[in-house]
């Protein structure tokens, strides 16, 4: 009877030991429309997602105020929800039109957008 309560416990302690894959939260277009501002250093600026599928990036770069409007849609897959941007030209990239597909991330109970997740970049919805 002992064996089988140890055996268990082993058994538990391992599943609960092994690190779990968790998935991204899952957010709607409608979610997502709304003001984000960046929250580091050496990412600045402000996205406003609009619900017309256009977003508005503004920024400073070398103390000039920059403005870059395009097209957004929300993306989801098995890794949770993502922004397609066209045309986005993230200051932090460097310039040129591209695409920019960030994941969408919680940080502190608020939806932000993942802009580098390494320097704990990100722009967060207000």
């Amino acid at each position: 009877m002992n064996l089988r309560y140890l055996s268990l416990s082993l058994l538990l302690a391992f599943i609960f030991a092994c690190p779990q894959e968790r998935s991204k939260p899952r957010h709607s277009t409608a979610s997502l429309i709304g003001t984000y501002i960046a929250n580091s250093r050496e990412i600045n600026g402000t996205i406003i997602l609009r619900e017309d599928g256009t977003y508005l990036h503004t920024f400073t770069q070398n103390e000039q105020p920059q403005r870059e409007e395009g097209r957004w849609t929300a993306i989801t897959d098995t890794a949770g929800t993502a922004i397609v941007f066209d045309g986005f030209t993230p200051d932090w990239m460097g310039r040129g039109q591209t695409k920019w597909i960030p994941y969408i991330e919680e940080q502190g109970g608020r939806v932000a957008i993942s802009a580098d997740p390494d320097k704990a970049g990100y722009f967060v919805k207000q």
